[in-house]
């Protein structure tokens, strides 16, 4: 039996998502990444990549090497539908299945059981101090409880692999400060930047769509850890 499956988009021949049954972690099926998107040049070689997940959710490639590729449309209404087919092939025992790439299991304390509104993830988002649980989220990508409500109640777990997707490029700097914000909030466009807390900018990537449900955005920290990678938390956290 195949463990791993290429799904090639049928409107550009360069673009595939590369699904792989050997990088499922059992018990943390945030451990590694088993669900890929490639964009490769006429040569086959690689252009960029990204996070299944990630790409799906905000329809931009970027592997943290070079310019974002923002996809078309029907690229990205694509790489949704291949969601549900990476769900089936990843994660056939039902008890295992996410939609998300994140430790269901470590998440179920504050999982909420439907999605909040945005007027209660406000409410919410103050109420974490010193977090005492953290999920991995990549091997080198750990996520407070707070940073995790956020993922999970505001279906942000693109905005957490794109800090992810940076770290080659902004992990000199221990202390980051990653911030998301809608330019014009009457539109769905919004921006990410990264600085090192003083205003120098490490990294900036625009959104063309954003559900996001706060049109005020968010700020989250990316700390370094003893574990050799970094912490994601909100403010009131640090």
């Amino acid at each position: 039996m195949d463990t791993t499956q290429t799904l090639t988009c049928p409107s550009c021949k360069r673009l595939q998502v590369v699904l792989d049954q050997g990088k499922v972690v059992a018990g943390d099926p945030g451990a590694d990444t088993p669900a890929m998107v490639y964009l490769h040049s006429t040569s086959g070689a690689v252009i960029t990549s990204a996070t299944l997940w990630c790409a799906a959710d905000t329809g931009v490639l970027d592997s943290g090497g070079g310019d974002p590729i923002t996809l078309p449309v029907s690229y990205t209404d694509w790489l949704n539908k291949m969601v549900e087919k990476a769900n089936v092939f990843l994660y056939p025992d039902p008890a295992k299945e996410r939609l998300q790439p994140a430790d269901q299991a470590a998440a179920q304390p504050i999982k909420p059981k439907s999605k909040p509104t945005a007027d209660e993830i406000r409410l919410a988002l103050p109420q974490f101090y010193a977090s005492e649980g953290f999920t991995r989220l990549y091997p080198n990508l750990v996520l407070t409880d707070g940073a995790l409500y956020v993922a999970e109640a505001a279906g942000a777990y693109w905005l957490m692999d794109i800090i992810w997707s940076y770290l080659p490029k902004t992990n000199r700097e221990e202390f980051q400060v990653w911030t998301l914000s809608f330019p014009d909030p009457e539109k769905s466009a919004a921006l990410v930047v990264c600085d090192e807390g003083s205003g120098h900018e490490l990294a900036r990537q625009a959104i063309p769509y954003s559900n996001f449900p706060l049109k005020e955005g968010v700020k989250l920290y990316a700390c370094a850890n003893e574990l050799g990678g970094f912490t994601v938390m909100l403010p009131n956290e640090y």
